[in-house]
């Protein structure tokens, strides 16, 4: 499985078991129409969020095929909602990741997409 945008593939066969393939799907649509229409909302200065997180891409492969094949740019908010997607997919390193998120006041003001248990990942 893989996203595909003007001919660049980004390594979603690198990431590891999914737990949850609802959220993995939502994240998938949410990268894909962030990378078809590259429009921001008005949250804050763009951020670079990497599609596959480092951690789970090889050692081997090269600075320009991790950084910038494997590359969008996202708002805060928007950002905070694609680690939120990554968590709930992939738990693990991805919800650690998404905990330290919600601990700054960059992002803990952000608002998650509706779901019951959203905040359940933060406790």
């Amino acid at each position: 499985m893989s996203v595909v945008n003007d001919g660049n593939l980004y390594y979603i066969d690198y990431l590891p078991k999914i737990q949850d393939y609802f959220y993995f799907e939502k994240y998938l649509e949410f990268i894909s129409r962030k990378l078809e229409t590259w429009e921001l909302d008005d949250s804050g200065i763009p951020e670079k969020h990497h599609v596959v997180p480092k951690c789970y891409l090889p050692k081997w492969m090269t600075v320009e095929e991790t950084f910038i094949r494997n590359m969008v740019v996202l708002s805060p908010h928007e950002h905070y909602i694609a680690h939120y997607y990554l968590a709930r997919a992939l738990g693990g390193k991805m919800l650690s990741a998404f905990k330290r998120m919600s601990s700054n006041k960059k992002y803990n003001q952000a608002i998650l997409p509706f779901d019951e248990d959203a905040y359940d990942l933060l406790r």
